[in-house]
Formats: C-alpha cells, sequence, structure tokens
C-alpha cells in the first residue's frame, strides 16, 4: 500500500511568501535562479535576499506570490 504525504508549509503571522530572481555573479561563473522567500514585505524580502546572496547579487522581479 503506497501513502501519500502532503507538506503544508504556513507562513507565521504578518509573513508571506515572495518570488524573486537572484543573479548571482562569480569570477569563474554566473547563475541566475528563481527563489522564493517568506518576509513581512518586499523591503525585507529583498534585504534578506541580499544577506543570504550578497551585495554583488542581482535582484530583480520581487512579487508576493501567496
Amino acid at each position: 500500500m503506497i501513502q501519500q504525504y502532503c507538506i503544508k508549509e504556513a507562513a507565521a503571522p504578518g509573513f508571506r511568501v515572495y518570488q524573486a530572481r537572484v543573479k548571482v555573479k562569480n569570477p569563474s561563473y554566473a547563475s541566475s535562479m528563481d527563489v522564493a522567500i517568506f518576509a513581512k514585505s518586499v523591503a525585507m524580502a529583498r534585504q534578506l535576499l541580499i544577506a543570504q546572496y550578497g551585495r554583488d547579487a542581482v535582484i530583480s522581479n520581487v512579487v508576493e506570490i501567496a
């Protein structure tokens, strides 16, 4: 018998889910990816992404998705 599990993510009160495009630069490569992050505002999401990926990362298209 196969059991199915449902993973349900819930944000803490006041937090929302934001999506952004992050371009990471490195001397040997550059990579662009879509990321999701829990934050209270667009500004907070941008600050958290800068803290995670560094000031050299290009962060664009920060939008609320949930």
